[in-house]
């Protein structure tokens, strides 16, 4: 998985890019956050594109196929979203197909880099 923050006009998204063997976002995906703060915050998104790669692993005498999937999709989120992630992202939910993707933090690894990427986002507007 990987996320980042963009700004489109007056908006900022979330983007979210997974890498798979198999799984990819649904046609109208949604993120489900639950902050340190025990507060769960819904977002609904849309998808940018989804890709694949394909390449072969010789083992012996055989070629064995091996086929990457990369699906990309983007969350809306509000200002005043991004200030309760700041407090970290204890569990997070992605939509997808054939099955969701979900992962518990113990300690915070993308809440306060998401509120990063946001400042920065933020600021590249203002100092055109």
């Amino acid at each position: 998985m990987k996320y980042s923050v963009a700004k489109q006009d007056t908006a900022y998204y979330i983007i979210a890019t997974v890498r798979s063997d198999r799984m990819t976002f649904l046609s109208e995906p949604t993120m489900k956050v639950r902050t340190f703060d025990d507060e769960v915050i819904t977002l609904t998104g849309t998808v940018i594109g989804n890709g694949s790669q394909s390449a072969g692993i010789v083992s012996g005498n055989i070629i064995i196929p091996v086929t990457e999937i990369s699906s990309t999709a983007q969350f809306k989120v509000s200002p005043k979203q991004f200030e309760s992630i700041k407090s970290g992202i204890a569990k997070i939910r992605l939509d997808m197909t054939p099955m969701n993707h979900e992962r518990t933090f113990k300690k915070d690894k993308i809440g306060k880099k998401l509120y990063q990427f946001y400042l920065k986002a933020k600021s590249q507007d203002d100092n055109f």
